[in-house]
């Protein structure tokens, strides 16, 4: 991850202490990480990230090309390092690249040295994941109201737990299991129990990202890495 120096968000992590209920019944407490999003706070960072949003849903390479940093850092493993941005671009328009840029950047996320005009990356899950918790071993809920279950379909037990809570996972022996119904289950730690959640409402700090940083003035892609 990053050092614990270049997080230091100001107090706006919006991370708090909410209680949660076992399947048995136990109560517990989970800390959260809200949905942020710092670029409102920068009107020329707002305006770049809504035509990036455009440019990237429409896979209009021109653009992502011309918003591309110089020394753009390219990482998505041995294979591909030092391969040319133009290449990436001009491939299948769902290649890895245009992967993490959509996975990335219609997230919100957070300054990760202080200064507004310093670097920011998205999604908030990678720059705002608080820095006392192993993000190996943590996950973030994404979605509100997420419907954990003590088993892996919609008829087990439900499981309370709080909005965006960051859940023990373990993603070492992280599991996931498909149901009759074919929705993806995502095993996450309890207390001393196991529950799961839907996969796609759950998202490792340690995924793919996207980083941007004026430069001579205008706002550029810096980074788009693949995850560690």
């Amino acid at each position: 991850m990053k050092h614990a120096s270049m997080r230091l968000l100001s107090g706006i992590l919006l991370l708090g202490i909410a209680p949660y209920a076992l399947p048995g019944g136990a109560s517990g407490s989970y800390e959260t990480l809200a949905p942020l999003d710092e670029s409102e706070k920068v009107p020329s960072l707002g305006l770049f990230l809504e035509k990036l949003r455009v440019a990237v849903k429409e896979r209009d390479a021109d653009f992502v090309q011309s918003a591309l940093a110089q020394d753009v850092a390219l990482g998505f493993g041995p294979r591909e390092n030092g391969i040319e941005p133009e290449a990436l671009l001009s491939s299948d328009s769902g290649s890895k690249f245009w992967q993490i840029l959509e996975s990335s950047i219609f997230y919100g996320g957070t300054f990760v040295d202080q200064r507004e005009g310093g670097t920011f990356c998205m999604p908030y899950v990678y720059s705002a994941f608080p820095d006392h918790l192993d993000p190996i071993e943590y996950q973030v809920l994404i979605t509100p109201s997420v419907s954990a279950r003590s088993d892996p379909n919609n008829a087990a037990m439900p499981v309370s737990l709080p909005d965006f809570a960051v859940v023990r996972t373990n993603i070492g022996s992280a599991v996931t299991t498909n149901d009759v119904h074919g929705i993806e289950w995502a095993r996450i730690y309890v207390g001393d129990s196991t529950a799961y959640v839907p996969a796609s409402t759950i998202r490792s700090p340690l995924e793919g990202r996207t980083c941007l940083r004026k430069r001579d003035g205008y706002w550029r892609i810096t980074a788009v890495i693949d995850g560690d």
